[in-house]
């Protein structure tokens, strides 16, 4: 297993702006302060949401960043807690998962 950072990246299109609301309501529960502590004492580096410039789609990015896949699967039992809940919006999405292999911050 690689020691190199490792991401989750999801692109998700959500029906509509009150679902992409509900979403960002959710994922801002599931960052309380206790989350947090715990997620970062188990490897987690970032998590962000980055809503899209479109005016015909209500998309987003979702980015999961982690010291690497072994931190990664410290966190899984947490996140995967997220489908425990009832969500209240409708999103399609899609995932990336892998190691970071360049960046400006390892290119000097």
């Amino acid at each position: 297993m690689s020691d190199q950072p490792y991401l989750s990246i999801a692109t998700a299109t959500f029906m509509s702006e009150a679902d992409f609301e509900a979403f960002r309501a959710k994922a801002t529960t599931f960052s309380s302060e206790k989350a947090l502590a715990y997620l970062k004492e188990n490897g987690q580096t970032n998590f962000s949401i980055i809503r899209a410039h479109d005016d015909q789609t209500v998309r987003a990015v979702v980015i999961w960043e982690y010291e690497n896949q072994a931190a990664w699967e410290r966190c899984q039992e947490y996140w995967n807690s997220w489908f425990k809940y009832e969500d209240n919006y409708i999103a399609k999405g899609s995932f990336v998962r892998g190691n970071l292999l360049f960046d400006w911050d390892q290119a000097g």
